[in-house]
């Protein structure tokens, strides 16, 4: 009997030594974790600052690219014309003489053009 005791009472020992590694194993994973990320984390900001930029770049030379193809497309007329219109709608051209003539000049090329 007593060693049939000491047999069992060696059993649950094991098993709490076994139940007490299991009960260990998240806290463990979770350390593991949160090194692991704190390590990572940084590259995975770099990647992503990179791609940001280079979406950034992409995008701003595209419009570059259209902004310029476009006035590339406009003749000298329709130039002078959008000038024009800008200065009429900005009125700086009724605030000093040489903004009135540079105006009044403007004008005169577009009509002779016409």
């Amino acid at each position: 009997r007593l060693r049939s005791l000491e047999e069992h009472f060696s059993e649950v020992k094991q098993t709490n030594q076994f139940v007490g590694a299991v009960s260990a194993i998240p806290r463990i994973v979770k350390e593991q974790v949160k090194a692991q990320v704190s390590k990572i984390l940084p590259r995975i900001e770099q990647a992503v600052n990179e791609q940001l930029e280079a979406e950034v770049f992409t995008r701003s030379s595209h419009s570059l690219r259209t902004s310029y193809a476009v006035a590339a497309d406009l003749s000298e007329m329709e130039l002078k014309n959008i000038l024009i219109e800008k200065m009429e709608g900005n009125k700086s051209i009724q605030h000093s003489d040489e903004q009135r003539n540079l105006y009044k000049a403007l004008v005169d090329a577009y009509e002779s053009d016409m």
